[in-house]
């Protein structure tokens, strides 16, 4: 009890007098990869030289990135936090966790992770491109109606904006909307959430 650490988290040491700027910043990253909460919050409020924005070189795979592909919701709901006025939420990676070019809400709409779907969108919402995409047009609704999760679809259905006509491209060439692959991969569900959305909208 009062343990504020998912079951999944692992702890995270970090040096209590390291002063290299950049081995810092690593232990912040994997603090937050791995869902350290003790440790993200103590370096947040006492290290001036993180950088919340900064990923990993040559990957780009910033905290936020990695809290949210790996369903830390304390881990992502205090950076919201703590950082509000300097986090990007719409930061994406150049490769190392999954698809490249995936936002934060992308990576939690991908993993069925309504928890951290819910916080982005409750803390952040006034700042996420909610129809931000991929290279071959993977937004929050496509990678949530992908995988049938209903629940995420009706998330995103009611936020302003929202489009649900963009069309992802297929590794085979074939394009699809959201509605078009949810009919593909028999996810009932999302199909009629997107039919009632379109006859209302």
């Amino acid at each position: 009890m009062g343990n504020n650490r998912s079951k999944s988290a692992k702890h995270v040491d970090v040096l209590p007098n390291a002063s290299a700027k950049q081995l810092v910043q690593d232990k912040f990253i994997e603090a937050c990869r791995v869902g350290d909460v003790d440790v993200v919050r103590r370096l947040l409020r006492q290290e001036t030289t993180i950088n919340v924005n900064q990923g990993i070189e040559t990957f780009g795979v910033t905290a936020l990135l990695y809290a949210c592909q790996n369903g830390h919701a304390e881990v992502v709901a205090l950076l919201l936090d703590e950082a509000r006025d300097t986090i990007d939420v719409n930061q994406t990676a150049r490769a190392g966790v999954g698809i490249i070019g995936f936002t934060p809400l992308c990576y939690a709409c991908s993993r069925g992770n309504v928890r951290v779907v819910n916080l982005l969108l409750d803390k952040a919402g006034d700042k996420i491109d909610i129809n931000k995409a991929t290279e071959t047009g993977g937004t929050p609704l496509m990678a949530a109606a992908d995988r049938g999760y209903s629940d995420i679809v009706m998330l995103l259905l009611n936020q302003p904006g929202i489009d649900c006509n963009k069309t992802w491209t297929n590794k085979d060439g074939t394009r699809f909307t959201p509605l078009t692959r949810a009919k593909d991969l028999g996810h009932e569900a999302v199909v009629n959430l997107l039919q009632s959305h379109a006859k209302t909208s």
